[in-house]
């Protein structure tokens, strides 16, 4: 199994074709388009490709980053500035240890890149597990969408290569997908509306941004969506007496 690579609401068919061009030179060749400025088909991604055109053409597009995830198990986002998130942050190296050792699993894995002028905005990063951090010079840290997609496709292609794994995601279960959590949240969020509990309005957003965040951090299985609908479910009944 290989990861995908999801690109956000990329502005120019130059660089979706690039990005499509580096995947192939490294032997990725699963492409999800999440909303392109320009439009689906697009002309300059295909004389951009330059013989990956296999890539556009087989590649998905959704209308969100949602949508776009919907069937992960596990998402990564990346990001060449810090973000002040409580979400973990690790390196490159790290984050393509840790996809051999889901995929191996059978797990769903997938990479996000954010469109060329303002990278993935926290809501966005809101879908992923972990941000992978690009670490550059303090001068100019701003990277080319498709320089970005071959920095991950050349570092997944070297991984390849290696027998190291992480102990520590040695574990025996199944990850829930991206959709079954999606699930669990959107019953909790309408449980806590029913409550009063996005109060004030002003903090809404932020409140189920933060929550989104949260349950992006815990490795829940299936098993555990199971649990935590029937406690919601508990709780809500509780409340009808």
């Amino acid at each position: 199994m290989k990861p995908i690579f999801i690109l956000v609401r990329p502005q120019m068919g130059e660089n979706i074709g690039s990005a499509a061009r580096a995947m192939l030179n490294f032997g990725i060749d699963n492409l999800r388009i999440v909303n392109p400025r320009d439009g689906w088909p697009n002309p300059k991604a295909k004389a951009l490709a330059s013989g990956a055109g296999s890539v556009l053409d087989s590649a998905l597009i959704f209308d969100s980053v949602q949508e776009a995830c919907q069937d992960m198990h596990y998402v990564f986002a990346s990001s060449a500035r810090e973000r002040k998130l409580d979400k973990e942050e690790i390196s490159l190296g790290e984050s393509i240890l840790e996809c051999k050792n889901l995929l191996d699993k059978g797990s769903k894995v997938g990479f996000l890149f954010g469109p060329e002028q303002s990278g993935l905005s926290n809501e966005d990063i809101a879908f992923a597990d972990k941000i992978v951090f690009l670490n550059t010079s303090n001068i100019f840290t701003s990277i080319n969408l498709s320089q970005c997609v071959m920095l991950f496709a050349y570092e997944w292609f070297q991984g390849t290569k290696s027998k190291q794994s992480l102990s520590r995601t040695k574990n025996t279960f199944s990850l829930a997908s991206k959709e079954e959590i999606d699930q669990l949240m959107k019953r909790l969020i309408l449980n806590l509306d029913t409550k009063g509990y996005f109060w004030p309005q002003d903090k809404e957003k932020s409140l189920k941004l933060y929550l989104h965040n949260l349950f992006s951090k815990l490795p829940l299985n299936s098993s555990d969506i199971r649990f935590l609908h029937g406690l919601i479910r508990a709780l809500s009944e509780e409340r009808k007496k």
